[in-house]
């Protein structure tokens, strides 16, 4: 007989590693780049993603209307809001902080 929580335990395993190969890819190609140009760091997690400038607390960040008025963002926010389930994104879930020593 089939275990069936087996066969979901796998299935769960290979959508998260799917998830994370495309929020790394993310953070190489947009969120660190975007952090190098507008000298900020980004956190993620806890249902939320921020970035903020390089030294300050994830406290101190910038809201999604700031980002939103900056140019070029809007492939960056929507990237960081893809839902990966009912309650999360990728920002928020799988794309890794990026740190003063990651620029």
């Amino acid at each position: 007989m089939v275990s069936y929580a087996h066969e979901i335990d796998k299935a769960q395993t290979a959508y998260s590693n799917r998830c994370e190969a495309i929020a790394e890819a993310i953070r190489q190609e947009l969120v660190i780049p975007f952090c190098r140009r507008r000298r900020l760091e980004f956190a993620g997690g806890m249902g939320t993603w921020a970035f903020y400038k390089i030294g300050g607390k994830p406290g101190d960040n910038y809201s999604l209307s700031d980002l939103e008025r900056w140019r070029g963002t809007k492939r960056l926010i929507a990237a960081l809001e893809l839902s990966v389930d009912h309650n999360n994104s990728l920002g928020t879930s799988y794309v890794r902080d990026v740190r003063k020593e990651d620029l």
